[in-house]
């Protein structure tokens, strides 16, 4: 097996691909025709091959291979990706004249430069190396597989939404008692009961502040939605949407 060539097919298809990808207008839907193609390759579940192969079928668009080449690339990847086996060990084996087997001065079979077994009749065989062919398609999985990894890592990771909190507790977290503390030092809640003081600040006031809380880095940048919902949780006062969207982010200093 020639590593180095298989390692100039991965470069070759990294590079082919990069070049394109550059002059993209649509780099992402780019990507994702060239990892499904690369999918559809080791996939049988997906693209399913006929029990009569064609010859001249190519059933996987942007590539040439034929149902005869998917099979046999899907038969290497089983065989020495999947399964982690060596191609070293493909090659077929065909029996020897004894005589033709070196021997040490104890008569003990000595012939490294080739595998030597002995089956149970006690014939002795020798072990051709890889053919071209199963060398052939060994590479084409082995380097497919590993651009197949090369596009995905291109990927860029889809943003999962957090789940929206609806009070200030769990906005802040392990920071609540601080914050809470800090809100009530300035007059802005009661004590006891934690309403805020509309008597004498407009609830834009509170929108304003819970907008500027997250700079503190003690409480997760908020949404409109989750303004709202711990006003009214946290904060016991009613707040309408437009009251959050207008209202200006106050800055906050809190020790």
């Amino acid at each position: 097996m020639n590593s180095n060539k298989i390692e100039q097919m991965i470069a070759g298809l990294r590079n082919g691909f990069d070049k394109v990808y550059e002059q993209s207008n649509d780099r992402e839907h780019l990507l994702l025709l060239e990892i499904e193609k690369h999918e559809l390759l080791f996939d049988n579940n997906r693209l399913p091959l006929p029990e009569e192969l064609h010859t001249s079928r190519r059933p996987i668009k942007g590539f040439s291979y034929t149902d005869g080449d998917i099979l046999n690339i899907r038969e290497a990847y089983t065989k020495y990706i999947v399964y982690g086996g060596d191609i070293a060990d493909a090659g077929q084996y065909y029996y020897v004249n004894p005589k033709d087997v070196k021997r040490n001065d104890k008569g003990e079979i000595d012939d490294d430069d080739i595998m030597v077994v002995i089956d149970n009749r006690g014939r002795i065989a020798k072990k051709f190396p890889p053919s071209d062919i199963q060398l052939h398609f060994y590479e084409l999985a082995v380097a497919r597989w590993e651009h197949l990894a090369y596009l995905k890592s291109l990927m860029i990771p889809t943003k999962v939404e957090r789940e929206e909190v609806t009070t200030l507790e769990e906005a802040c977290g392990e920071n609540y008692g601080k914050v809470r503390k800090w809100f009530v030092s300035q007059q802005y809640c009661d004590i006891s009961t934690f309403i805020f003081n509309t008597e004498k600040y407009p609830l834009y006031w509170l929108a304003g502040l819970l907008k500027g809380l997250h700079e503190t880095g003690l409480c997760q940048k908020l949404k409109h939605t989750e303004i709202r919902a711990i006003a009214e949780n946290s904060f016991r006062v009613e707040m309408k949407i437009d009251t959050v969207k207008k209202a200006k982010k106050l800055a906050i200093d809190i020790h």
